[in-house]
């Protein structure tokens, strides 16, 4: 979903003022000017969709001097990592929505329709975090 935000709204992540990632939805929240209009949601979901389709690999790693920050890579997008860690984009069907929080914060939510996200890498990358 944010690869598709940041698409639309290059830089969108430098404002992200809060988030919740879990294993059935994710949201994001944007200290944004200008709120999500209909066409941008529309198409956030149907990047999100293709990208789902498409079970591209998700590569997961440590900043290389803070290695409590994690990072994540995908289709040629890195973005600062927030939570579960997947090993591919095939989440099963999503649906995307938005609400506004107020003046000035916009919220995206995410959740899967079917899920199928396994929770094992995940669980490796944080097996290795405390191995250090």
């Amino acid at each position: 979903m944010l690869m598709g935000i940041e698409r639309l709204r290059p830089g969108i992540s430098d404002v992200i003022c809060g988030c919740h990632i879990a294993e059935e939805s994710a949201r994001l929240d944007f200290a944004a000017r200008q709120r999500f209009s209909p066409e941008e949601m529309q198409a956030i979901s149907d990047f999100t969709s293709r990208a789902v389709e498409k079970s591209l690999p998700v590569e997961v790693f440590p900043h290389p001097d803070e290695p409590e920050a994690w990072y994540w890579r995908c289709d040629g997008v890195t973005i600062p990592c927030g939570g579960t860690h997947a090993v591919s984009t095939a989440f099963g069907p999503l649906r995307v929505k938005r609400k506004s929080m107020g003046r000035s914060v916009e919220r995206i939510y995410v959740e899967t329709l079917h899920p199928e996200l396994s929770l094992e890498r995940y669980h490796r990358v944080r097996e290795h975090e405390r191995g250090r």
